[in-house]
């Protein structure tokens, strides 16, 4: 096992690159995507172990929270988190540290990157990437001075507001039941391999929909046809993926970093 270890939960990129760039800079780095089993890959030697994701509704996208909480991991290790959202971080560090301690670990360390709001099913591009995309970069930049130093934080406590705003989160998935193909779907079947709660499956030919959507959008987003919609609302909105991310590297399991 190397000697670092990043998880990650990446639906169009955002999180995926600043666990990539992230990576670079500490070296000797496992890139691990949430979606796999957390006993696959084990952090029981890490020296830093990181978590990055985006924001879903104030905290932790789905799934993320039982995977963290089947994880193992070094009780010695530095654990850092890093979060991407559109507008702010909410009760994503607190959750997270609250697994944590239940596995007697604290985080050591967070960082927010507030950059490109993507969500597609609710609402268009925000923002212009280009104005927003640097702000990821300084962020990572920031971070990686903070790990590096091994710099320890408090961890802000939860928020009763935004735990009831991310309560209501489990309510979105039910969106899933409202996405459609268009006729240009050609059958590649990214948006199956993409999904990392492995609800879409290919039924001749074409995507469907299963139970335990994350609304983490990647199907929608990454699809090369642009033939899937949810509704009619996303018919006319501009699809997203983090410019230096390909569909190809989302899907990966895992990615070594040296």
């Amino acid at each position: 096992m190397p000697k670092n270890a990043i998880y990650y939960f990446s639906g169009t990129g955002n999180s995926l690159y600043a666990a990539k760039q992230i990576g670079k800079a500490i070296g000797d780095t496992l890139l691990v995507n949430m979606k796999t089993e957390p006993a696959k890959y084990p952090a029981n030697d890490a020296d830093i172990i990181g978590f990055v994701f985006p924001v879903y509704m104030e905290g932790l996208p789905g799934g993320c929270a039982e995977f963290i909480s089947s994880l193992s991991m070094n009780a010695d290790a530095y654990i850092f988190a890093f979060a991407t959202c559109g507008r702010r971080a909410g009760n994503s560090y607190a959750e997270l540290n609250e697994i944590l301690n239940k596995k007697g670990l604290k985080l050591s360390f967070y960082q927010t990157a507030v950059t490109v709001a993507n969500y597609i099913n609710v609402y268009p591009l925000a923002t212009s990437p280009k104005k927003r995309l640097p702000k990821l970069d300084e962020a990572i930049t920031d971070a990686v001075k903070a790990i590096q130093n091994k710099t320890l934080v408090n961890v802000p406590a939860s928020n009763a507001l935004m735990a009831f705003n991310h309560s209501l989160y489990r309510f979105f998935p039910l969106m899933a039941r409202f996405y459609r193909v268009t006729k240009k779907c050609n059958g590649c079947g990214i948006c199956e391999k993409i999904c990392p709660a492995g609800t879409v499956k290919l039924v001749s030919g074409k995507p469907v929909w299963g139970k335990g959507c994350t609304q983490c959008v990647a199907c929608i987003q990454n699809c090369p046809q642009k033939a899937i919609e949810l509704g009619l609302s996303t018919k006319f909105r501009t699809r997203y993926r983090h410019p230096a991310v390909s569909e190809t590297e989302i899907i990966k399991e895992t990615i070594y970093i040296e």
